[in-house]
């Protein structure tokens, strides 16, 4: 295997565990609100940006919360 090749299955490997835990995340989340379902597209229409930026977003607003 290439260093190419590698290079794409750890990038493809990194964007599928991103986006299964962006998604759990927001499957738990409360909000169904038209944001909800914004952050749902915006995880699939970025691929490694939009999961990491949702679940950075959720555990600083959670944190907020619990202050």
């Amino acid at each position: 295997m290439s260093a190419y090749d590698l290079a794409w299955t750890v990038f493809l490997v990194l964007a599928i565990g991103t986006l299964c835990t962006a998604l759990a995340v927001w499957l738990r989340s409360t909000d169904r609100s038209i944001v909800g379902l914004a952050w749902f597209f915006g995880i699939f229409a970025l691929p490694i940006a939009g999961p990491v930026a949702y679940v950075l977003g959720e555990q600083r607003r959670r944190r907020l919360e619990d202050a």
